[in-house]
């Protein structure tokens, strides 16, 4: 059989079919993900977002710059990705609504590139009728976009990052297929547009998040088994081993050298959490296949953002499905290799999931478990689903379109279900501390939700109730003493030297700090009776005391917490020797300007001056190297010089 060329354009009648049923779907997106957009900011929002509200002063340009160059997510610090937060608003605190229906908006537009993706290769689907093989790609497109695991990426603020790392993947994808699949063009046309699209793919893709750097997977999946299989008439350009060293295997190398360089810093990096790496890399199988679990079966219960109670693999057989789900993953990778040729959609369904996964689900210290990392990987197994109803045998497959037009109706029935939760923070907030009564994040949500309605007393039965599960809940004791506050109670409801205990000795939690450094701004607010700087210093002494607590941004963070009680305090010397500390463990621009202004506030100009300085040595984009706080430093530095000449 002729296997069509795919720069030859169908007939306009079939353009108009499928792209009008690619219009619905979207549509459809839309009107089921609307309820969720009235939703809230949760979670890494506020501490991703909120520099938007630093230096209000100063130029709306100059802003705009310095809150691009703020990321700390990664060593980039994803650029592309914070620009566009810019579009939604340029100051905080911002209402979510535009966030999330900007998110929205390209979550649709990455349903239809992923459409055009699959068009391009479902065009190639072995005897079968250019009916079924559109059918193929805008069943699996409408899946896709209306799958229920989704939904914590389109309507969780910052993973927009997400979105946009699989945008530029997608279109990269894309363009390298056009070229590829282009046998009437010229080799040196062939290779610049695919150049083009892999080398402009993985550098806008890893400025919006680092998991665009799978794409050389994706592309290399679908080289060895469905072009493999299917496009054999359209054979790769000559050359083309040579140039996929380059930019499709060489950017895979050069990933797995660089965490070796790194490995010092990987391991590092676990002395924050509350496992280690062989336990996550134990946890990680079982936690692929409870992913695979809920794409194949759509689910609501149970979803969210919250699994920090995810049970952790203390060794291979504790529990038992830690051996069983590694056997099952080293069997399946190793019949996708061998049956790549012979069961391509089966190859493919596993070794996109797996190049989907294997940088986040790899050994960096990275949190367990999250839905949107699925946001691509889970194209795999539901482009396998699809093809495998529409291949039923005999009489069956008159039943095919039938079935995977319910399997897509019960996604989205389950996609409304999820958005209009995430529509009331109250009901969202209460499902998901029900659902998860193990998890830490949920049960905080859920109070720190409450709080915001000042149903006090419903936020403090969340966290005792917390603390009566999770008595090393090291936030929750910090938490008991911040709702006194705002409550303007009285302590004889919080016992104090149980609070000091469970400080000292709960696990580290980084929820912790930013609480007690809520507290002591509560308690210069006027709130907190019974409660003196002296007990706030001594919650945070015990943090520090915590074994658990000893990594060093974490220690400045602390420290920096004592020199603010110091500077409320109007305490000089406390504060000053804290913030020292602090600068010690964690040398950063803030920190030091915050050094700078407390020297001037006791007319000790020239040391203030020298903190300027130091402000500026610091002030450098980790990759980018140029400096990000600029402005700032100098509004500081002529603020310095102008109180000194006043003085003077």
């Amino acid at each position: 059989m002729r296997e069509p060329d795919v720069t030859s354009h169908p007939p306009f009648p079939t353009q108009l079919f499928w792209g009008g049923g690619l219009l619905a779907v979207l549509c459809i997106t839309a009107l089921l993900y609307w309820p969720g957009l009235a939703g809230t900011f949760m979670l890494d929002d506020i501490p991703n977002l909120s520099p938007l509200a630093e230096n209000l002063s100063m130029e709306a340009s100059e802003r705009a710059f310095q809150f691009v160059l703020s990321g700390r997510s990664s060593p980039l610090g994803r650029p592309l990705a914070l620009s566009t937060f810019l579009l939604n608003d340029h100051a905080w605190p911002s209402g979510a609504r535009p966030f999330k229906y900007t998110n929205l908006m390209i979550h649709l537009l990455n349903g239809a590139l992923l459409f055009w993706l699959l068009w391009l290769v479902c065009r190639y689907l072995p005897g079968t009728s250019a009916r079924r093989q559109g059918f193929v790609a805008l069943a699996t497109a409408a899946f896709w976009l209306l799958h229920p695991l989704n939904v914590s990426t389109v309507l969780y603020v910052i993973q927009r990052m997400t979105e946009l790392g699989a945008l530029f993947t997608i279109a990269g994808m894309i363009v390298y297929l056009k070229a590829r699949l282009a046998a009437h063009w010229s080799t040196s046309a062939r290779y610049l547009v695919m150049s083009a699209g892999v080398g402009g793919g993985l550098a806008l893709g890893v400025l919006s998040k680092e998991t665009a750097i799978n794409m050389p997977l994706y592309l290399l999946t679908l080289e060895y088994t469905l072009l493999a299989a299917w496009v054999r008439l359209i054979p790769r350009p000559r050359g083309w081993s040579l140039w996929a060293l380059a930019f499709l295997y060489a950017p895979v190398l050069a990933v797995t050298g660089w965490q070796v360089l790194r490995w010092s810093s990987i391991t590092a990096g676990y002395q924050t959490r509350p496992f280690n790496l062989a336990e996550r890399l134990m946890t990680e199988p079982r936690i692929l296949f409870d992913y695979l679990q809920s794409v194949l079966v759509p689910r609501r219960a149970g979803t969210g953002l919250f699994h920090d109670d995810f049970v952790v693999s203390q060794s291979l057989t504790d529990p038992l499905t830690t051996l069983l789900a590694i056997g099952a993953l080293t069997a399946a990778l190793a019949l996708a290799i061998v049956l790549r040729r012979r069961v391509p959609v089966f190859s493919f369904a596993v070794l996109w999931f797996v190049s989907g996964h294997i940088l986040e689900a790899g050994p960096w210290p990275l949190e367990l478990y999250f839905e949107h990392r699925n946001y691509l990987p889970m194209l795999g197994p539901l482009f396998a689903v699809v093809i495998l109803f529409s291949e039923l045998p005999g009489r069956l497959r008159l039943f095919g379109p039938a079935a995977v037009s319910l399997l897509i109706g019960l996604a989205a029935f389950t996609t409304w279900l999820n958005t209009s939760l995430w529509g009331s923070a109250s009901l969202l907030a209460e499902t998901w501390a029900d659902e998860h009564p193990y998890s830490q994040r949920a049960q905080q949500f859920s109070a720190s939700v409450w709080s915001q309605y000042q149903r006090y007393d419903l936020a403090e039965l969340r966290i005792r109730r917390l603390l009566e599960r999770i008595p090393d809940a090291t936030s929750g004791y910090a938490a008991l003493v911040q709702l006194n506050c705002v409550q303007g109670r009285e302590f004889e409801t919080v016992d104090l030297p149980r609070v000091l205990q469970g400080l000292r000795q709960g696990k580290r939690d980084p929820a912790a700090p930013e609480t007690l450094q809520l507290i002591a701004r509560l308690k210069y607010d006027g709130l907190c009776p019974g409660l003196d700087y002296e007990n706030v210093e001594q919650m945070a002494d015990a943090l520090l005391e915590n074994p658990k607590f000893q990594n060093k941004q974490v220690l400045a963070n602390l420290y920096f917490i004592k020199a603010d009680l110091g500077v409320l305090q109007r305490d000089f010397p406390k504060a000053a020797g804290s913030l020292d500390i602090a600068l010690e463990y964690h040398p950063n621009v803030d920190l030091a300007l915050m050094q700078a202004n407390l020297y001037a506030s006791v007319n000790m100009y020239e040391e203030a001056l020298e903190s300027v300085d130091r402000a500026t040595q610091l002030d450098h984009h980790r990759v980018l190297g140029v400096s990000v706080k600029q402005e700032t430093i100098e509004q500081v530095r002529r603020r310095i010089l102008k109180a000194r000449d006043n003085k003077q």
